[in-house]
């Protein structure tokens, strides 16, 4: 485990889809953080919304513990531009099953201040983002992963652009008809709007 580091995914990270072939993966959870919406701003497929994690005291949030070599360091920096590492306490993840032996280089990355601001209409969340979040919850958790993402994210007020038709976000994920009505009710349960 030298030569390895762990990740902490919370989002996209989450869907095993968007990880190189052969990624190990542990999920789990992890206690004194939630979810929000709350980076804002330019980016490759224009001005959107992202996902950051914050410490909340009391919260816990469903995600995984990802192995990568630390060779990758560098392209997950990349990746994450718009974040900054921090060390993730081992203390603080629970797996859901038995615990494999786990790097002593844990990170969880977080929304840099100068991008960190809600979402607005003029920076919405992108559907087809939701759903390769989503899809990751629906395979490891089912319905009830659908609903922990959604109740222990904050900032549902923030639009979500429909781009299903035409995805834009590059790590999109193709969802069944039966995945598209669940994560849409759910997230209409949590008061989410939609604009075109």
């Amino acid at each position: 485990m030298t030569y390895m580091i762990a990740v902490f995914g919370y989002g996209s990270l989450v869907n095993q889809a968007t990880l190189p072939a052969g990624t190990t993966s542990m999920p789990g959870t992890l206690s004194g953080f939630r979810r929000a919406w709350r980076i804002a701003g330019k980016t490759p497929i224009g001005h959107t919304c992202g996902l950051t994690a914050e410490p909340e005291e009391g919260s816990t949030i469903r995600g995984t513990l990802i192995l990568y070599p630390r060779s990758e360091l560098a392209d997950l920096d990349e990746r994450e531009w718009r974040y900054d590492r921090h060390d993730l306490d081992l203390e603080a993840f629970a797996p859901d099953g038995d615990a494999a032996e786990v790097p002593e280089m844990r990170i969880v990355y977080r929304v840099k201040p100068e991008h960190e601001r809600w979402g607005d209409e003029e920076h919405p969340v992108i559907q087809s983002y939701v759903d390769c979040v989503l899809r990751g919850y629906f395979e490891r958790w089912g319905v009830l992963g659908v609903r922990h993402f959604v109740e222990t994210t904050a900032g549902w007020h923030i639009p979500i652009r429909r781009d299903r038709a035409a995805p834009r976000y590059r790590r999109a994920v193709r969802i069944t008809a039966e995945e598209e009505a669940l994560f849409d009710h759910v997230l209409a349960e949590a008061g989410a709007r939609w604009i075109d």
